[in-house]
């Protein structure tokens, strides 16, 4: 995860904690949920996340628990382990940027406050989820609603902004390509 996904992430976790003075003198639970495989002490982003709160005076046992937890690439695994976190009534779920996890942790809660950074997926589509059609994940863009935030890489609605101000710059311009990775 880049630095800038990490702070606007972070900023958005820590908005979601509350910010009274009561509430900063108990430990906050934070629950992490990805769709790798990776042990808490080998995942990058984790390891990015917990420093940039020790830098910013969290530590972890003292003000900060973080529940991490891994669905192994297996969709079962995921419900299961984003139930759990919910079980374990954390203050706020911050999710891997991956599809599988964001869908089973909308299944799981509507009301613990979810961070997803830089998600690929469009918050504003509703998408079909094993067998059931699930509702898109934010009301708007502008008013999100309901219990996630974050980051999305959905901007399909400025490429013909983009090719605009392009025709602008370069009026001579006859032909542009555009260069997408592959869906996975």
């Amino acid at each position: 995860m880049s630095n800038k996904i990490i702070t606007l992430g972070l900023s958005a976790l820590l908005f979601a904690l509350c910010s009274s003075a009561e509430a900063q003198q108990r430990v906050h639970r934070i629950a992490y949920l990805s769709s790798g495989k990776a042990s808490p002490s080998s995942d990058p982003g984790l390891n990015a996340f917990r420093q940039r709160l020790h830098e910013l005076g969290y530590v972890e046992g003292k003000n900060i628990a973080i529940e991490p937890r891994y669905g192994e690439l297996d969709a079962a695994l995921l419900a299961a382990q984003a139930a759990e976190l919910v079980n374990l009534k954390v203050d706020v779920i911050l999710t891997s940027p991956d599809e599988p996890v964001i869908r089973a942790v909308q299944l799981a809660t509507y009301t613990i406050p979810v961070v997803m950074p830089g998600i690929v997926v469009d918050p504003l589509e509703p998408t079909f989820w094993g067998e059931k059609q699930r509702a898109p994940l934010v009301a708007s863009l502008a008013k999100p609603g309901g219990n996630f935030t974050g980051l999305t890489n959905r901007d399909s609605d400025l490429h013909a902004k983009r090719l605009e101000l392009l025709k602008e710059a370069f009026p001579h311009i006859s032909r542009v390509a555009l260069l997408w990775p592959r869906a996975q």
